[in-house]
């Protein structure tokens, strides 16, 4: 059975960029502990249990939305797309992945919605 090769790359490597980010939003936010609000670049970082929650569910969606995309039947790659999709907009929590990140993962979902399995001769 083939599969998006493509689009599942593309995700899984913003993907890792997401999970990176919001390390890195982790590393700051615990570091600046004394601070309740850090601005870096046109991103606000406040530490709270809530924005981390939400980053981490963004990487559940994402993580979710590769798994269906590998199946490789048509309406699981289009599910798992319609998820990458999600994920990637809503990864402000998670710095949107650098932005390259939230990119990649948009990409991947958008090749995801118009792949196609090829057909047995």
């Amino acid at each position: 059975m083939n599969k998006p090769a493509v689009a599942i790359t593309l995700s899984m490597i913003g993907l890792i960029l997401q999970t990176v980010a919001l390390l890195f939003e982790l590393f700051v936010a615990f570091t600046f502990s004394s601070l309740t609000l850090i601005t870096f670049g046109p991103f606000i970082i406040v530490h709270s249990l809530a924005l981390f929650v939400l980053g981490l569910i963004v990487i559940i969606i994402g993580t979710a939305g590769i798994y269906f995309m590998s199946k490789g039947y048509k309406g699981d790659v289009f599910v798992g797309s319609l998820l990458e999709i999600v994920a990637s907009i809503f990864a402000y929590p998670t710095l949107f992945g650098f932005f390259i990140g939230s990119f990649l993962m948009f990409s991947g979902g958008i090749i995801g919605l118009f792949w196609a399995p090829l057909k047995d001769v």
